[in-house]
């Protein structure tokens, strides 16, 4: 179902177009992809807050690894500052939709590691992360889903994060499906 948002309703101005069902329009809650108006670049995400004591939708618990997973297992360097992302110690994580430990370990890692990264660009001060061990839907305010999603876009490249086709992880098919199948018209072409 596509839905069409202007600047004076929900979401903020810019991105209006989604796709996905709610549970009010009888889907249940998924992931679901906001279009930039302007330029058609998406975003995508969660229905439901991820993370500790949170519902932990399957559908959005996998969108949640996937990024973790690609940018943690990126080895990369953000915006050319001295902080490397890298695994946490442990176990590694695995896209199962199941909010686990090691899904745990990852999102403080990556938290810690985006601290890290913003204080170096501040001079030594960054703002301390609002309610550490979840990420928030974009429609609530989701600027750790904005924030993983830019790192996405800087290590792989646009083409590769429009089509969610980054290296270390694979998008599972059941969320491929939710965000870029249409049921009627099959799938949205991403060329």
């Amino acid at each position: 179902m596509m839905r069409r948002f202007t600047s004076g309703q929900r979401g903020r101005p810019g991105l209006f177009i989604t796709h996905g069902r709610t549970p009010r329009e009888g889907g249940n809650a998924m992931p679901r992809v906001y279009l930039d108006r302007i330029n058609g670049s998406p975003l995508f995400s969660i229905e439901k807050v991820v993370g500790k004591a949170m519902t932990n939708d399957r559908l959005d618990v996998m969108l949640v690894q996937y990024f973790l997973k690609v940018i943690l297992h990126s080895n990369k360097i953000f915006l050319a500052g001295n902080t490397r992302f890298t695994p946490p110690p442990g176990s590694e994580l695995q896209i199962t939709g199941i909010w686990d430990e090691a899904s745990a370990r990852y999102l403080t890692r990556w938290e810690e590691l985006r601290y890290e990264a913003r204080a170096y660009w501040g001079h030594g001060a960054a703002p301390a992360t609002q309610y550490p061990g979840t990420v928030v839907p974009y429609i609530q305010g989701g600027t750790k889903l904005i924030a993983m999603q830019e790192m996405c876009r800087i290590f792989y490249g646009d083409e590769a994060y429009n089509k969610l086709q980054m290296p270390n992880a694979e998008l599972p098919v059941q969320v491929w499906r939710e965000l870029f199948w249409d049921p009627i018209y099959g799938p949205h072409r991403t060329e």
